[in-house]
């Protein structure tokens, strides 16, 4: 317990799991803590003594699964393992903390959302400025900015960072306790302090200067990025490859939407706790095909560009593919076949990707090839650039597939993760180890001709190793060469030089193989890590396209609702069942044609109960950024009109969504292209549909409208209107 305690003393604050042969096992009050959140038993040791010591452990194969939950519930894990081997060390095994893993620097896929950044944010403070970091280590995103002080609580609510580091000493950022929505990290000042941080940050990314990075005269910036580095370091105990230069960004680029905004008009999460995710914006618009795509696409949503030539870049792209159907389901095939990339990278070079890891990897950049081919006569400037971003490390992956075996286990010391005929020796250990019994028939065939015994038997056991056994009436045929080993009641045992040198390459070849094979895959993931930059750059191309497509296959489904609209000659239950056909499947809607007859039962039920169909209420945020932007949309239909631009038929087409699907009045229409704020124009049409319900009768309805109208961000004196109205239209319907 001696060695427990002084390990633990260098992590304080985290759950110490403490290494002790096949199990992870956690001591004293760090037992209490884990036996509770992961409902395991709690057990106790030198009960004997009179003084019993708290204690539980988890297996150390399925560790990851435990220690995902105790970061989901937002503790700090630090992982201490066995630095040698037992059956070697000469006195107490040497053990060390290898890595500790907080809710801002998980990479395990069992503590992830694959669509979602898992950010560490950090906040240092000049002035009256503040400078504001986020790194992402599952993916490599490195990013910094600066603001006002008075702004920095509300840029992290809207980031969602999952851990920020504070100094210790400057207690700065008051306001309301973000305890229940991310982890607080108090580090010591001189941590945020710019020579520090500057000299950290040149020293691991090789550069003379940061202003290549952008970050000229922002010493906030700076500090915050330092104090980061320093943390991963210390935490991370690896390379660190993966991570991008830190870059600085300026918040006016995009429209920044508050996390009010974003909560209400469930851009990204239901409003409600434990609701189902299929509510949200995102849920609809979501069509990629990839991790790195399905998070692109969220930071998109969550801070749209301002930039016109940004947003006319996208445009070219997405109009050029939507043209191109064929190519666009081909593209989208390919992408199917790629895993997510950006994260793979991170596991391997951080040294914590095991062998299906670094084989999916492989595969993944295998695919890039025929991705790239697929669309190298694309005309748009944005497309032919993420043509030739598209690197397809030839190096790294002829080198992971040439290595590892088509099926590797989970777990190197399992065994066969290097591919047979790659190296000699480790096949030639193989060979032994795999025809033993064949080498021993040889032996006893030769043995028994030389000696003319034909009861000559050779064989093994735990005790003596491999020996010859005579009987008692022919040991006196035994050769000169024959050394006894061993005297029985009716045979004699022997041995040869031959036989002790082939004992001694079988009971070797086993630990021979599982040490080689370590040496060889280790080998494999630095070589692949050594072209961490290629990869990531190649994974960031591979999420603009993925966004591409998606967005642009949605926008082509919005034709098909549109040409449905129109042959229906705006009979709300038939658009309503082409919606859900078309959106969310036929299956969920075979047969619900009388379903929308009753208003009450409409595509509100859709969007506010069942949370299927078109929140078109949730996009009009991004109709405003595009009017910032001083880009003119032609017209306003579907989600993916509103990312991607409209591609519709004149005149601009927008659909009810709380009647049926029937089209809407062309004032509203018009509604949505004057320049009012989301805000005003989400007020607008929920006014609207309040008064049209009220006053058909349809009370149900109505009152569903305006509670949602309650949701959005109002003062005093008209939230009491509003409630007001909501309870006279509930009176009248009771």
């Amino acid at each position: 317990m001696r060695q427990y305690n002084a390990i633990k003393q260098q992590v304080p604050h985290a759950l110490l799991f403490f290494r002790l042969g096949d199990f992870y096992e956690l001591f004293f009050e760090d037992a209490v803590v884990a036996a509770r959140e992961l409902e395991i038993t709690l057990t106790s040791r030198n009960k004997e003594k009179g003084a019993a010591i708290p204690m539980c452990g988890v297996p150390y194969h399925a560790a990851e699964g435990y220690i995902a939950r105790l970061i989901q519930k937002g503790h700090r894990v630090a992982i201490c393992d066995q630095m040698e081997d037992p059956a070697v060390a000469k006195k107490l095994v040497r053990r060390e903390v290898t890595r500790v893993i907080t809710p801002g620097t998980a990479t395990d896929s069992l503590a992830l959302r694959p669509h979602e950044n898992n950010y560490l944010a950090a906040v240092s403070r000049l002035g009256n400025r503040a400078g504001v970091a986020y790194v992402d280590v599952s993916t490599g995103e490195f990013r910094v900015t600066e603001m006002e002080a008075a702004e920095v609580n509300a840029a992290i609510e809207q980031l969602g960072a999952r851990e920020v580091l504070y100094p210790a000493d400057l207690p700065l950022f008051g306001g309301e306790d973000q305890g229940a929505r991310y982890l607080r990290t108090d580090l010591e000042e001189w941590i945020f302090s710019f020579d520090y941080a500057d000299r950290t940050l040149r020293d691991h990314f090789h550069l003379l200067s940061l202003d290549g990075c952008g970050l000229a005269n922002h010493e906030a910036a700076v500090g915050a990025a330092g104090a980061i580095l320093h943390y991963l370091r210390e935490t991370q105990r690896a390379a660190l490859e993966h991570l991008d230069r830190p870059t600085h960004y300026d918040r006016s680029e995009s429209m920044m939407l508050d996390a009010v905004t974003v909560r209400n008009l469930e851009l990204v999460e239901p409003l409600f706790a434990g609701e189902r995710t299929d509510a949200t914006l995102l849920h609809v618009l979501d069509q990629t095909q990839t991790g790195m795509g399905g998070r692109l696409l969220r930071q998109r949503l969550l801070r749209p560009s301002l930039d016109r030539a940004e947003i006319e870049g996208r445009l070219d792209a997405g109009g050029e593919l939507l043209q191109q159907t064929i190519l666009r389901a081909e593209l989208r095939k390919q992408l199917g076949g790629i895993l997510d990339i950006e994260r793979l990278l991170a596991k391997i070079t951080m040294g914590t990707a095991n062998p299906r890891d670094v084989l999916a990897l492989g595969r993944s950049l295998g695919k890039i090839p025929a991705l790239k081919g697929t669309f190298e006569t694309g005309r748009a400037a944005r497309l032919r650039d993420l043509h030739d971003r598209l690197d397809e490390v030839g190096e790294a992956r002829d080198r992971i597939l040439e290595a590892i075996a088509d099926e590797p286990p989970i777990n190197l010391a399992d065994g066969g993760t290097i591919r047979a005929g790659f190296q000699a020796d480790l096949d030639e250990l193989r060979d032994l180890s795999r025809n033993g019994r064949q080498v021993i028939a040889q032996i006893e065939a030769r043995e028994r001709t030389r000696t003319g015994i034909q009861s000559l038997k050779v064989r093994f056991n735990n005790v003596f190793g491999y020996y010859i056994e005579i009987s008692k009436a022919n040991q006196h045929l035994a050769p000169a060469d024959y050394e006894r080993k061993q005297t029985l009641v009716n045979a004699e045992r022997f041995t040869t030089p031959e036989l002790k040198d082939y004992e001694r390459k079988v009971l070797d070849a086993e630990d021979k193989i599982l040490t080689l094979e370590k040496e060889l895959f280790g080998e494999v993931r630095t070589f692949a890590a050594a072209h961490a930059q290629r990869i990531r750059a190649t994974a960031a191309a591979i999420a603009e396209i993925d966004v591409t497509a998606a967005l642009v296959e949605l926008d082509a489904l919005g034709a098909e609702l549109s040409r449905a609209a129109e042959q229906t000659s705006g009979s709300p239950a038939a658009v309503a069942v082409a919606c859900g056909q078309t959106l969310g499947g036929a299956h969920r809607f075979a047969g619900a044609r009388q379903q929308y007859d009753d208003p009450e039962n409409s595509m509100l039920d859709l969007v506010l109960r069942r949370r299927r169909g078109l929140p078109i209420l949730l996009s009009v945020v991004y109709v405003e950024a595009a009017r910032r932007a001083g880009i003119a949309l032609d017209g306003v239909g579907l989600p993916g009109h509103f990312v991607v631009g409209h591609f519709g038929a004149e005149p601009p087409l927008l659909l009810d969504p709380f009647n049926g699907g029937a089209r809407l009045e062309m004032d509203v229409s018009r509604q949505l292209l004057r320049p009012w704020s989301a805000h005003e124009i989400a007020m607008r049409m929920l006014n609207n549909l309040v008064g049209s319900y009220h006053r058909r009768g349809h009370l149900g309805a109505a009152i569903r409208a305006a509670a949602l109208r309650l949701a959005l961000p109002s003062d005093t004196a008209q939230r009491d209107t509003l409630q007001a109205e909501l309870r006279a239209i509930q009176a009248q319907l009771n």
